[in-house]
Formats: structure tokens, C-alpha cells, sequence
């Protein structure tokens, strides 16, 4: 959402300072509004965490017999909605960008070469040919391995060997703590991602980001894994990017 606000061109921009009050949801789209000289009013980590705020202010803006403009993707959360419908606020949706998946093989090969980087930062070894996709990964140090969307999960298990890891991670459970050689320690950006790991591949992660920042993931990776720097030496950040590379595989923003 802050790559689009940034790339608003100033004709379009200059009406919205003048009219428009912001609430938004993560600290980089308001801080990107505010850098556009918009005024912010609420920034709230998530929608729920928005819901009261918008409840509180319902009856005012329903008085107005103005629609409530909602800037999202075309793939979003329904907890804003359906919150103001509940208070029978209008809402008009505007759709500021879409996911574009790549293709099935642009997807899995990128997602190999995430995966192939954090072997060889974590010192894992190649299997044979034909072997079990994840085995490479078998006698490495642990891999955390970080999802940002629901669709770069999507994105990670359709790679056959992000679907083998999915599987070893299934197999061990969640765990709170990185227990070492061969583990698969699944973190979640948000508990929208969460829901993703837990509903369509019956992963239980093994932590979710409290905030939708850099700090938040940093927390949750330092809870499930307090001797990173020991135990998963440099696969706590490569392993990362093989999410984050799974994401960007899916066209997440």
C-alpha cells in the first residue's frame, strides 16, 4: 500500500490533502501519507485493531450521508467493511493495486534459489538425484522461514521443495524454541498469514509477528529462537528470504 500511495501522481494527491482525513492500517502507509503531506488521524496495526475506532466515529460519518473511501488491494480483509456496513456507514472500495502471480515454474524457481541460497549459508548439503526434496535441508542448521501473505504461502507451497519443508514442518508441530539441526521454524507476519499456514497446509507456526514492522519480526524471531546467533547462524536470515522470495514470487506488496 505505501508503493502505491507513493506512486500517486501529485494531480491525484492534491485533491486528497485538501479533503480527506486518513486512518490507516500499518505504520509504513501512514508514514508514506504523511511524507505526501496527508493527515493521518489513526494508524492502527491491523483492521481489527482499527474496528473500535471506526465504530466510535460511525454515527458522524453517517450523518454526513458521505461514503467512507476504502484505498485497498483488489484481495483484502473484510473486517473494515463489514464493520462500517454493521453501522450502515456507505463505503466506496477503491482498488489501489492487485497481486499478480507469476507463473507455476517462474514461481517455483525462484523459490529453489531462495531455498538453495540459505543451504549454503546454513552448510546444508545437496541430496542426491531424485532424492527427498527437503533433504538438502535435512542436516543443516535450522532454517526460519518467514511468511508475509497468505498468497506467498500459496506461492512457497506450490515450489515442490517449499512443499516438502511445509510437510516436515507439519510433521514436527510448532515449537518454541529453534531446537536445532533440521528444524523448520515457521514465523507468520501477521495472524492473517498465520490463519493461511494453519487452515490450508495444517502448519502451526511457531511464532507471529506482533507488529507489522522490521521490530516486530525481529521480536517473534527472537522468542521462538533466543540462541539465534548460535543455533541457526546465518539460515535465520536467508532462511527468511526464502519467504520473503516467495512473496515476491506471488506479487505481494
Amino acid at each position: 500500500m505505501a508503493d502505491a500511495i507513493r506512486a500517486l501522481p501529485a494531480s491525484a494527491a492534491e485533491p486528497l490533502k485538501a479533503s480527506f482525513e486518513f486512518l490507516t492500517v500499518g505504520s509504513k502507509s501512514s508514514d508514506a501519507l504523511e511524507a505526501a503531506g496527508m493527515r493521518v488521524s489513526t494508524a492502527a496495526p491491523s483492521g481489527s485493531a482499527l474496528a473500535p475506532t471506526l465504530e466510535a466515529r460511525a454515527a458522524g460519518w453517517k450523518a454526513t450521508g458521505k461514503p467512507v473511501v476504502f484505498f485497498c488491494a483488489e484481495k483484502r480483509l473484510d473486517v473494515i467493511p463489514s464493520t462500517l456496513a454493521a453501522a450502515g456507514v456507505p463505503l466506496r472500495e477503491v482498488h489501489l493495486y492487485c497481486t499478480q502471480p507469476l507463473a507455476g515454474a517462474a514461481i517455483t524457481a525462484t523459490v529453489e534459489a531462495a531455498l538453495a541460497k540459505a543451504d549454503g549459508a546454513g552448510g546444508a548439503r545437496d541430496g542426491p538425484t531424485g532424492a527427498d526434496p527437503a533433504a538438502s535441508t535435512a542436516d543443516a542448521s535450522a532454517v526460519i522461514v518467514v511468511f508475509f501473505s497468505p498468497s506467498g504461502v500459496r506461492a512457497f507451497a506450490g515450489s515442490e521443495r517449499g512443499a516438502a519443508l511445509l510437510a516436515r514442518a507439519r510433521a514436527a508441530g510448532a515449537t518454541t524454541h529453534c531446537d536445532g539441526p533440521g528444524r523448520v521454524v515457521v514465523v507468520a507476519f501477521g495472524a492473517t498469514t498465520a490463519a493461511a499456514l494453519c487452515d490450508e497446509h495444517g502448519v502451526r507456526v511457531d511464532g507471529v509477528s506482533p507488529s507489522p514492522d522490521p521490530a516486530g519480526l525481529r521480536k517473534v524471531v527472537e522468542d521462538v529462537c533466543p540462541l539465534a546467533v548460535a543455533c541457526c547462524a546465518a539460515s535465520t536470515a536467508t532462511g527468511a528470504a526464502a519467504g520473503a522470495a516467495a512473496g515476491a514470487a506471488a506479487g505481494t506488496s
